[in-house]
């Protein structure tokens, strides 16, 4: 089910300053599972008002991410797309490149393909997650969203880089997510195959996380290490985003020393599940005001929402002679 939070940041210092209106963030964690229970948009791009029916048939070459010939979507009207439409609140499509929208050309695909063995994965394998636990999403879940794409800068690519953003328009912070590395990108980390060398110890591969603002620029970036002594990434990992402050955009890329002539040769393909935004309250601490003039050195006692109390029997944030307390 979604995981809701109610969380205050607050600071807790017994010397901070009492003021009729109170510069605190609160907020609701809303939790992107992509699990079914936890839809909360309208129809999506087929009219069903679920995220299974994201998931492509094939995995490559499908309708839903090539196009109903397998070379590619041509008309923006019929492009693949998702919204976590009154929940999050962030939308994704897929990339357009030579002449059509395609996953080839960078995106993010619903998806619940899993595999218990990932030797041998290969490009027509791009949607599976390894795992030995009969699910791929976080914590045992059916779905999770796979990213595909990169930029590297370089004469042969385009930049595929897949792309979250705030469709209402509305910049947030993005708390966390979990990532992990797709089957495929497993295999031929681990294994190599013929345009691609195994990963060594002297090797690194980063998956980088870019905020982005309303016009597009860069506010930060946290990079992931996804390979370990030349170890690739096995499992699910906790990324924390909150540092990036708020962004109207999540722009992800893949970044390796490991390349062939073309460029950069590791499958860029990873895993994002249970991504966190912080949707701040409507009513906050912000729009609390107290009386002042009641709290003059004769230990006053006053809940967040202003009322005046005998005592802090019960846990919680009080204010106590114009200073606040974090009562456990």
């Amino acid at each position: 089910m979604k995981q809701i939070y109610k969380i205050a940041a607050m600071c807790l210092a017994l010397g901070a300053t009492a003021s009729p209106s109170f510069a605190e963030d609160t907020y609701t964690l809303a939790v992107l599972t992509f699990e079914n229970d936890d839809y909360k948009a309208g129809a999506n791009l087929l009219g069903e008002d679920n995220w299974g029916s994201l998931v492509d048939y094939p995995q490559y070459g499908g309708p839903l991410l090539y196009g109903a010939t397998g070379g590619g979507i041509e008309n923006a009207a019929d492009n693949y797309w998702w919204y976590d439409e009154n929940n999050t609140f962030l939308y994704s499509e897929l990339n357009y490149a030579w002449g059509s929208y395609c996953y080839w050309n960078g995106g993010i695909a619903i998806s619940n393909y899993i595999t218990t063995d990932y030797t041998g994965k290969s490009y027509d394998a791009q949607l599976e997650a390894y795992t030995l636990t009969g699910a791929g999403g976080y914590e045992n879940s059916e779905y999770f969203a796979v990213c595909n794409g990169y930029y590297d800068g370089g004469e042969y690519s385009a930049d595929q880089r897949p792309v979250m953003t705030f469709k209402d328009g509305k910049a947030r912070v993005i708390d966390h997510l979990y990532l992990a590395l797709a089957a495929y990108t497993i295999n031929v980390l681990a294994n190599g195959n013929d345009q691609s060398p195994k990963a060594t110890a002297d090797n690194y591969v980063n998956i980088i996380f870019e905020g982005l603002d309303a016009e597009g620029n860069t506010v930060g970036e946290v990079i992931v290490d996804v390979l370990i002594q030349g170890e690739p990434l096995i499992g699910y990992t906790m990324v924390e985003l909150a540092d990036l402050g708020e962004v109207s955009s999540l722009r992800m890329n893949m970044d390796s020393d490991i390349a062939n002539s073309w460029g950069m040769s590791v499958p860029a393909y990873y895993i994002l599940d249970n991504i966190a935004v912080r949707i701040p309250d409507t009513t906050s601490i912000n729009s609390i005001s107290i009386d002042t003039t009641l709290n003059n050195g004769d230990n006053a006692i006053y809940t967040i929402d202003g009322r005046r109390v005998n005592d802090t029997n019960r846990p919680g944030l009080y204010i106590v002679n114009g200073k606040k307390v974090y009562v456990k």
